[in-house]
């Protein structure tokens, strides 16, 4: 069964449309090389304006694959830019999946 690999973040709802730009730019480096790691099924990018929270949300292979995020270089660089935005991120998640539809 796959792993669904989540990264919360918590945001300055003044704030919003910054983030929301940072993330639309961020595409640019983080497609090419999250499309080079081994493992992926699936990426999803999200915001929740209601609650003020971005998301990364990927399925992954395995946990290894998945684990792969953690030293992605080009992840690690962007984060200090979401931080100086104000992004406050919860600790990253790697839920193995007990079911699926």
């Amino acid at each position: 069964m796959p792993v669904v690999r989540i990264s919360t973040g918590h945001i300055d709802p003044d704030r919003t449309d910054e983030v929301i730009a940072a993330l639309q730019a961020s595409e640019t480096t983080l497609r090419p090389a999250i499309s080079g790691l081994s493992g992926l099924v699936a990426y999803y990018v999200g915001i929740d304006r209601d609650t003020s929270t971005i998301t990364n949300t990927s399925v992954w292979r395995t946990r290894a694959e998945a684990m792969a995020m953690s030293s992605l270089q080009e992840m690690r660089a962007l984060r200090g830019t979401f931080e100086r935005l104000g992004v406050d991120f919860e600790p990253i998640a790697n839920h193995d999946t007990l079911w699926e539809i």
